[in-house]
């Protein structure tokens, strides 16, 4: 780990903050420091989860068969806004990424690639369906 941290200012649910303050005391650390290892878990489980995918794609045509189904929409929707929160390493998930670049590429899905939150940008990559 660099010793070097980039500071960001952060809004949290006070509930929420509390919580990590919680869990930061019973782990004898820092609620900075806490929330880093959150952050670290959170892309350890996502990457899991990209795995997963790949796995299902190699083995299947679609997530959960033979046919498109509301998992493979589920599925792609929830991606996307991992995607749109620059939150996805596609670095070893060539699978997972044709498989989504394909629901990019549905005009069904292209409104959705469209919307905009006011403060959050997307990544450049985000909209392209060839990225």
């Amino acid at each position: 780990m660099s010793g070097a941290r980039k500071a960001y200012p952060l809004r949290v649910d006070p509930a929420l903050w509390a919580a990590i303050e919680r869990c930061a005391a019973a782990d004898l650390r820092s609620v900075n420091a806490q929330v880093e290892c959150l952050l670290r878990e959170a892309m350890k489980l996502a990457n899991g989860h990209l795995d997963y995918i790949d796995y299902l794609i190699d083995h299947r045509a679609w997530v959960a068969g033979s046919t498109m189904s509301m998992a493979d929409l589920a599925a792609a929707a929830q991606i996307s806004v991992a995607d749109y929160l620059g939150g996805v390493d596609w670095t070893g998930h060539e699978q997972t990424k044709a498989w989504y670049a394909m629901f990019k590429s549905r005009p069904s899905f292209r409104p959705l690639l469209s919307e905009r939150m006011e403060v959050i940008t997307p990544p450049k990559h985000y909209e392209q369906v060839d990225f």
